[in-house]
């Protein structure tokens, strides 16, 4: 092999090897990467069915179908009936179709429980998250139909629980008033981006007094649906119970913890005594919680340092597509 021949082969060599580089470099970030954006559960009628127009005679029947395709894109798994920690029963999840009479456009049933469907959460190897179709099926009935054209608008409805989880880093300060002390961080505001959830924690503010750091924690709903309280949730696809305003906007707060501090027994305000509820007003809500910085020994530290501020959110959310369509009778 001639030197320039040589000095050919090996670059293309190093050309091979950076490209392989490359690629392992981009597998390894999505691998430890994590899912954002505020979509929960995504739902889309199928193309034609329905369809847009229908034309049917007297004395006729003709199958009407509904199709709705529900994607998970969130980074909350919805597919078994039970939480695997706890065991226990998870609250109503369905998708369910209205906004048509019943007599004219007969189908049965008109919900579908969503649990046990392929629906786990998205992830950097999976960023669409899972994915399935649900099918309605039915007949327009002519001699139901009185007039010679009916357009309602059909309806798909989603409601189901889900959860938000938000780790930021956040100060711990033992000593906040301490100027002299060379300090690994301060006290601050952290402005957070999407949690791959429709409700965001979107801010953390953090303040101090002589004895105690207090954490502003806001949440806000990013999403395109509404926050209905999980002790309300089975109303949402219910045919004989209906939601009041005291359904809505209610977030449970499960969870908050400073390191391996828990804090939840030291926040306020919520919505009601006795719970975890947070209200949100306008879609946006928060709460304060806060750290006793007296005891070092809980601390774990007698300086500053950052540590996680992982906060848990758990709450029913409703989504609806709608999609009109034209029933024609000849005479």
């Amino acid at each position: 092999m001639t030197h320039k021949n040589w000095k050919k082969f090996v670059g293309m060599g190093f050309l091979l090897l950076a490209i392989i580089l490359a690629g392992c470099t981009k597998k390894e970030e999505n691998i430890d990467g994590v899912v954002t954006g505020t979509d929960g559960l995504v739902i889309s009628f199928v193309e034609n069915f329905p369809q847009e127009k229908y034309i049917i005679s007297p004395g006729e029947t003709q199958s009407f179908t509904v199709v709705v395709d529900v994607k998970n894109k969130g980074a909350y798994s919805l597919e078994t009936e039970s939480t695997p920690e706890t065991g226990d029963p998870l609250l109503n999840a369905n998708l369910s179709i209205g906004g048509f009479d019943k007599g004219i456009i007969d189908i049965k049933p008109t919900f579908e429980t969503l649990y046990n469907k392929n629906l786990p959460a998205a992830s950097p190897l999976s960023p669409n998250g899972g994915f399935d179709s649900i099918t309605f099926s039915g007949d327009i009935i002519a001699n139901k139909l009185e007039v010679n054209k009916y357009e309602p608008t059909i309806l798909a409805t989603a409601c189901y629980p889900y959860a938000t989880k938000a780790g930021p880093n956040v100060c711990i300060d033992p000593n906040p008033f301490d100027t002299k002390q060379e300090k690994v961080c301060t006290l601050g505001s952290t402005t957070l981006t999407s949690q791959g959830a429709p409700i965001a924690v979107t801010k953390i503010d953090q303040e101090a007094s002589s004895k105690k750091l207090r954490f502003k924690i806001t949440i806000k709903n990013e999403g395109n649906g509404d926050v209905i309280s999980l002790s309300s949730l089975s109303k949402c696809s219910s045919p004989s119970d209906r939601l009041e305003r005291e359904d809505f906007d209610l977030v449970n707060l499960t969870s908050v913890k400073a390191g391996t501090v828990n804090l939840l027994g030291n926040c306020s305000p919520f919505a009601k005594q006795g719970t975890h509820l947070i209200r949100l007003f306008d879609g946006e809500g928060f709460v304060v919680c806060t750290v006793d910085t007296s005891d070092a020994s809980k601390l774990g530290s007698t300086s500053a340092y950052l540590t996680p501020l992982i906060v848990e959110l758990k709450y029913g959310y409703r989504t609806t597509v709608s999609k009109q369509v034209s029933i024609r009778k000849l005479e």
